[in-house]
């Protein structure tokens, strides 16, 4: 069974992720999708790494998931189309604002944790759930890591770039 990355961006209404498998020459994209429109009209697709189809769900208009009830679909996904694939190694997510301590990708703790939150008056206009999933790392994932870098989105390719977009 090969160890795995998930990275995920808990945006103000959607949840995107990826999934990364290691193999021999380094990581190698398996499965990205999102859950979008999740206050209004949740919309869940996923692609496979060549770009087909690999699941979908869509909800009632007027549904709500919130971010726990679409974090929760992608989960309950992942585990159904590739949990008996790959063991879930690390856990990456996007935050907005990592100040100058945090300018490349880190593994989180209660201490970095803290230190985050201190910078939340950068970013003031955004909620909890585009700062870095609401403080849940260590306690929602178990291994966290989050980091700064203002090219790369973290649903690109390569899961070095997860990170920081600054907001401007």
């Amino acid at each position: 069974m090969a160890d795995a990355i998930a990275v995920l961006n808990a945006g103000s209404s959607s949840i995107k992720f990826s999934l990364f498998a290691e193999h021999e020459v380094g990581l190698a994209l398996v499965t990205r999708g999102q859950v979008e429109g999740i206050y209004t009209e949740p919309h869940f697709t996923a692609t496979e790494a060549g770009g087909h189809p690999a699941g979908e769900m869509r909800w009632a208009a007027g549904a709500t998931l919130g971010h726990d009830g679409a974090l929760a679909h992608v989960i309950e996904w992942l585990k159904a189309a590739h949990g008996g694939d790959y063991r879930l190694a690390a856990v990456g997510h996007r935050v907005v604002h990592g100040g100058g301590d945090y300018a490349a990708p880190v593994r989180l703790d209660a201490a970095i944790v803290a230190q985050l939150e201190k910078l939340v008056p950068l970013a003031p206009r955004l909620g909890d759930e585009r700062r870095y999933g609401a403080g849940r790392e260590p306690r929602l994932y178990g291994i966290g890591a989050a980091g700064q870098d203002d090219r790369h989105p973290c649903t690109q390719d390569d899961p070095r770039h997860v990170g920081v977009r600054q907001e401007r």
